[in-house]
């Protein structure tokens, strides 16, 4: 199954796959707007909700980066405090190292050296108690870095955010180079494993309209 916040004509947005048990968890997602998509499923402990995003680039103007993290921050603050939270996808930001002041978003093996959008990053999670989950693991550095430009220069911009709490669930964590996609991207696969069961649900998962602008 493919949810997908790029409305009918499928150009724009950001999707989610969902496999086998998942797929028969899902109780509802939101396709917010073509840079958030928002999904509920059941675990065998409660529920789990992803929020799926696609952050705005160096190059965008502070207001619409504004607009952007506005609107993902209160659909965070509009997650139930009992579920499990996890926000996923390319944020255009790298995480810089635990020593810039944030060793509680920033684990001990956060990378490259900070850009413009790295503040609002930090300030995303420490508002809401996040942090990035591939900080806190140690990996080679070829499997550290999500994305290659034109001239090879690589950075891991793309990440996965939880709730501190919530980190010990992630076993593993680590890029994949070699992992062939039928998309043309410059993006690297991101892999991570999470100790998570899914709950098989009877109930037609429900869609949600777009929040209204």
């Amino acid at each position: 199954m493919v949810i997908h916040s790029g409305g009918t004509q499928q150009i724009n947005g950001v999707a989610l796959v969902l496999r086998g048990p998942f797929r028969e968890s899902l109780i509802s997602w939101t396709p917010v707007c073509d840079h958030i998509l928002q999904a509920r499923i059941a675990h065998r402990h409660g529920h789990l909700t992803v929020v799926v995003i696609c952050a705005s680039t160096e190059m965008t103007s502070d207001s619409i980066k504004d607009s952007f993290y506005n609107q993902l921050s209160a659909i965070i603050q509009s997650t139930s405090p009992h579920d499990n939270l996890i926000v996923l996808g390319d944020l255009n930001a790298v995480t810089g190292s635990a020593n810039l002041g944030m060793s509680s978003v920033v684990g001990p093996f956060g990378s490259d050296t900070p850009n413009d959008n790295t503040e609002c990053l930090h300030l995303l999670c420490g508002n809401h108690g996040h942090t990035a989950v591939g900080s806190w693991f140690r990996r080679l550095n070829i499997h550290h870095c999500t994305w290659a430009s034109r001239d090879g220069h690589t950075k891991e911009i793309d990440h996965i955010l939880v709730w501190r709490g919530d980190k010990c669930l992630f076993k593993s964590y680590r890029v994949f180079r070699g992992a062939e996609c039928r998309a043309n991207t410059d993006h690297y696969l991101v892999a991570a494993e999470v100790a998570l069961f899914p709950y098989r649900n009877s109930v037609k998962p429900s869609r949600v309209r777009r929040y209204d602008k």
